[in-house]
């Protein structure tokens, strides 16, 4: 279909200026970035609206819905599109990153959990990463277990733990308070 439109292929090479009339009655001018025949898209760029130099809105275009197509000017040697290369051991470091943090991520899904407990581990989340299930507790700073039915008063220490540490008032007081602060949030947004 783009055959029809379109006389000659060469016209839509990188660099070219072009005005177009989709079939909707937009007009569109730009630089072809890259046209593909196979899909029948066409890329082009053209001076932001913002008006900054060296930035550019880009426009993806079905060939199928463009009516009318000039070229206004001939495509330059200088014609430059930053694009930045990233090899193959670039793309298996962001691939490893990425599973190791979703591995990461799924210590903070309780199973069988209701969902307030649940919404409860993501809000402490927001300001304390060291949270982890156990079973159906929450447990933080890998001393501090809250309870079924996860209200401030089901926030105690670990029985585990037999010696007092100088913080652990402290932890235990701001894991309450966070509590406290997830349920008055929930009564809030409930009204």
């Amino acid at each position: 279909m783009a055959a029809k439109k379109i006389p000659d292929e060469e016209c839509l090479l990188k660099g070219t200026k072009l005005l177009l009339r989709c079939v909707d009655g937009r007009e569109k001018r730009g630089e072809v970035m890259a046209f593909d025949p196979t899909n029948e898209i066409l890329i082009l760029r053209r001076r932001a609206k913002s008006g900054k130099r060296k930035l550019y809105d880009i426009d993806m275009i079905n060939m199928q819905h463009i009516q009318e197509l000039k070229v206004t000017e001939e495509p330059r040697n200088d014609f430059e599109v930053a694009i930045n290369f990233v090899g193959k051991e670039e793309l298996a470091k962001r691939t490893q990153n990425n599973v190791e943090m979703k591995k990461n991520e799924s210590r903070y899904i309780g199973f069988n959990v209701p969902p307030k407990a649940q919404n409860l581990c993501n809000f402490i989340r927001q300001t304390i990463e060291e949270v982890s299930w156990q079973e159906k507790s929450l447990v933080v700073f890998d001393e501090i277990v809250i309870s079924p039915p996860y209200g401030t008063e089901n926030v105690d220490k670990l029985a585990k733990l037999t010696s007092s540490k100088p913080n652990d008032h402290h932890a235990l007081s701001h894991v309450r308070k966070i509590v406290e602060k997830f349920h008055r949030t929930r009564t809030q947004d409930d009204q």
